[in-house]
């Protein structure tokens, strides 16, 4: 299983690799990081 945290995770391209990542069978989305505080399918995105 890979684990992914997404950078500028509450933008467009990171919503879309955050979709992507979500709907992988080998990979896990584990949070991400953006200017503000969020959350990205259910994980905490932290500025």
């Amino acid at each position: 299983m890979i684990k992914v945290a997404v950078s500028g995770a509450l933008g467009r391209m990171g919503t879309t690799i955050g979709r992507i990542v979500n709907e992988a069978p080998d990979m896990e989305l584990v949070g991400g990081s953006d200017v503000r505080a969020g959350t990205l399918f259910g994980r905490e995105v932290v500025p």
